[in-house]
């Protein structure tokens, strides 16, 4: 089970045999990753700062649903950004509804990503019952309206796999950098930055945080990137890496911290500032 649990997230495949074709997916990527942006400043505007300054721990809470139902990697990020894209669009949300939120971008997320959905009574179980099976169900349909039905949009599940297979990352490495991708989405930092640039800035960490090579050609024709253009959000990424111990959210570094996932969020400690560009 753990050596399972070890390939599945360290030796990604990229789902489509792109062949000669990836040049164009990642392009197509990187084009469309912009409609499902949503910039902090917008969403704190939108929403007030009660609401923002809550986001982490709904999204923490997301994060362990996805985890203990044994869920997709992408179920959580699908929910992520519906969450936030709703929250940047609709009139200001009651601070007693967020959960609702939660549960009702979970379950969208989980019928587009999963084979087997989770149910409207396993969300409402797993929120201790707090909201009815019928808030929930009409919850979905304002929430689909209000996100236009469009659930297509790139998120980091898209990136990071193919980047990491490109280079043909190793097992530490690739865990490292989906660490760091996953802890990233608790911190309002990461708003700032788009899908591919996250992952490219986990990728430069990851191989940083192990001393290993840094960046190569391969990676700047593959994400676009060269360091310099990371660097800012290479230092926020770093910065919440340094200060994940004190995160009251630790359910990402729980996760990490398991043999299962090689432990990479206790034996790879974060990097000394300042770093190389």
């Amino acid at each position: 089970m753990e050596q399972m649990i070890v390939d599945e997230v360290a030796a990604p495949t990229n789902p489509i045999d792109c062949g000669d074709f990836l040049p164009e997916i990642l392009e197509a990527l990187r084009q469309t990753q912009a409609k499902g942006f949503v910039s902090a400043m917008h969403l704190q505007a939108a929403q007030g700062r009660d609401i923002f300054e809550k986001l982490p721990v709904l999204i923490d809470w997301c994060f362990e649903v996805v985890d203990d139902s044994e869920l997709k990697p992408a179920t959580f990020h699908y929910a992520v950004n519906y969450i936030l894209r709703y929250l940047a669009l609709a009139p200001k949300i009651h601070t007693d509804n967020l959960q609702l939120l939660g549960i009702t971008c979970l379950l969208i997320a989980a019928k587009y990503e999963e084979i087997q959905p989770p149910t409207v009574d396993d969300l409402v179980y797993l929120a201790a019952n707090a909201y009815r099976r019928s808030q929930v169900i009409r919850m979905e349909i304002i929430v689909l309206n209000v996100l236009h039905f469009d659930l297509t949009v790139p998120t980091v599940q898209d990136f990071l796999p193919i980047y990491l297979n490109v280079i043909q990352a190793d097992q530490q490495t690739s865990m490292l950098a989906s660490y760091l991708v996953d802890l990233f989405s608790l911190d309002s930092a990461s708003l700032n930055y788009c899908p591919s640039m996250i992952c490219s800035s986990a990728i430069f960490l990851a191989h940083y945080g192990r001393q290993a090579w840094v960046w190569s050609d391969l990676l700047t024709v593959v994400t676009q990137y060269q360091p310099s253009n990371l660097r800012e959000c290479v230092n926020d990424l770093h910065r919440t890496w340094i200060n994940a111990h004190l995160s009251p959210q630790q359910t990402v570094r729980e996760k990490y911290s398991s043999p299962e996932f090689l432990r990479v969020a206790l034996e790879c400690s974060p990097p000394p500032s300042p770093l190389p560009f």
